[in-house]
């Protein structure tokens, strides 16, 4: 197992975007205007499962819940949604809200774990990139 990814690594994922063809600079402006667009209001978030996700040898495990986050998903939704009709190529995985806490050769079985609750405010914009310390690119408020 490896160790904890660390406090500046923890996020949930809301959608991924695919760099298409042209600047990485024009396609993050074009991705921060198609944020502010969106209205959500701010929503609770409620994990209460441990599972594997992805394959070897590197499985995620997440935190994760099996129940349905109709704030999380909303937002999500329509992220992907505004980005497509700009364009702009997202990731084709589901949706599957999770926060990742390591990477480990092991899949593990689901477990349930005390919940942990948390009120969204706002969402990010974040460059990730292996082995690279996160950069937050901009940042919207939730009503």
């Amino acid at each position: 197992m490896k160790p904890p990814r660390g406090l500046g690594k923890y996020h949930v994922t809301l959608r991924g975007i695919a760099v298409p063809d042209g600047p990485f600079g024009q396609t993050v402006e074009m991705a921060r205007t198609i944020a502010k667009e969106i209205q959500k209001t701010s929503f609770a978030v409620k994990l209460n499962q441990g599972a594997s996700f992805g394959a070897a040898p590197k499985h995620a495990f997440s935190l994760t819940t099996w129940e349905d986050l109709p704030g999380v998903n909303g937002l999500s939704v329509s992220l992907d949604g505004a980005l497509r009709r700009a364009g702009i190529m997202t990731d084709k995985q589901k949706f599957w809200p999770h926060v990742t806490i390591f990477y480990d050769r092991i899949a593990r079985p689901p477990i349930d774990v005390p919940a942990l609750h948390w009120q969204v405010r706002e969402f990010f914009l974040i460059e990730s990139i292996d082995r690279r310390p996160y950069q937050i690119l901009g940042s919207w408020p939730l009503g």
